[in-house]
């Protein structure tokens, strides 16, 4: 589903049914319930800037980073992977993992396509078959 288009024409996706022709390396927000948001534009946009677009629609905040409620989330490449954004710290990962994993899990089942893996986008070279799969 369309959410709404940026100023320069540019799409931001609610659940989408397939990322398949989306760009690699898109960015996102999944917010509390289970909802991701995407921007089909990974050079041009960064979190906040999603933050900022998405929450004139949604109750997602203005960019609180890092909010317990929303998570900044980056595919890989050209994959069905989505890893927690680049600025997630390992101790806020640890310190919030079950809260991140039940929203990840939300993700998943309102969007079956896609695997939500609850490590940081940079170490995602270091996982052998993505084997932290929610």
């Amino acid at each position: 589903m369309v959410l709404c288009k940026t100023k320069t024409g540019d799409i931001v996706y609610m659940n989408p049914k397939s990322i398949e022709r989306m760009n690699s390396d898109i960015r996102g927000v999944v917010d509390k319930d289970g909802n991701l948001y995407i921007l089909d534009n990974a050079h041009d946009y960064i979190h906040s800037d999603i933050y900022q677009i998405v929450s004139k629609y949604t109750s997602i905040h203005q960019y609180p980073y890092i909010n317990k409620d929303e998570i900044p989330v980056v595919r890989l490449n050209k994959t069905n992977f989505f890893y927690l954004g680049e600025s997630y710290y390992t101790r806020e990962i640890d310190d919030n993992i079950d809260l991140i994993k039940s929203i990840l899990t939300k993700c998943k089942t309102v969007n079956p396509t896609i695997e939500f893996i609850p490590v940081n986008i940079l170490y995602a070279d270091l996982l052998v078959d993505n084997k932290k799969i929610i």
